[in-house]
This record gives C-alpha cells, sequence and structure tokens, in this order.
C-alpha cells in the first residue's frame, strides 16, 4: 500500500467508479471507489515535483485532466494514467478546468488567463 500526501486536488470520473488523487510529490493516482481499502488502481509517472494546486482534478471521453501551481495542464489517459500531454499557458496557478465537446478544453489561471486548448 502506499504511503499517499494527498492534497485538495482530487476528482471523480464520470462513472464514478476512480477517484483521481494527486499527492504533494506530484504524483497521480486513480483510486478504486468499490472496494472497503484504498486501493489505487494506477499511478502516472507524471512527475510533477511538489505541487500544492487544490483545483480539481477533471474527466472527459476517457482523459483526465490535471490542473497544476505552475500553469501546467497534464493530460491523462483514464485506463492507464499514462500521460497524453502536457501544456503549459502561465506561470501561475490553474483554478479551472473545463473540457467542452471534442477535443477542447477550457483553461483558467490565477493570473486571469483564460486558454481555449485544442488536442
Amino acid at each position: 500500500m502506499p504511503d499517499l500526501r494527498v492534497r485538495e486536488s482530487m476528482g471523480l470520473s464520470a462513472d464514478s467508479a476512480v477517484v483521481f488523487v494527486k499527492t504533494m510529490e506530484g504524483n497521480v493516482y486513480g483510486i478504486s471507489t468499490s472496494v472497503d481499502t484504498l486501493q489505487p488502481v494506477w499511478k502516472s509517472e507524471v512527475s510533477l515535483g511538489y505541487e500544492i494546486c487544490p483545483t480539481t482534478i477533471v474527466e472527459k471521453n476517457n482523459i483526465v485532466f490535471v490542473p497544476t501551481q505552475s500553469g501546467t495542464t497534464v493530460a491523462l489517459d483514464r485506463l492507464s494514467g499514462d500521460v497524453l500531454w502536457k501544456h503549459k499557458v502561465s506561470n501561475g496557478l490553474i483554478t479551472n478546468l473545463q473540457p467542452l465537446d471534442g477535443k477542447e478544453i477550457l483553461v483558467a489561471t490565477m493570473d486571469g488567463k483564460v486558454s481555449l486548448l485544442k488536442f
């Protein structure tokens, strides 16, 4: 069982089967909601470093979107945790991630930037 130090940044999969959590060390785990004990389904090798961004992790169409304190959005595969892509829009903390239809996501940051990412 891993010793997880999870901060405020968590999210729930669209089917409620997995809770996504980000550790203070910058790792992301998918945790099963169907068992009584802490059971990671996967661990992503995203390696964000020390990370305290409290913004909610969101999922849409089997892509998990992870916000960071350094203005980078990370996209992970919902089933494996593999990193699909990373994109930096600012040096400020990401305050909101809003997936749209298709392959777009709105990203807002603490320094007032709003970006539309297409992937």
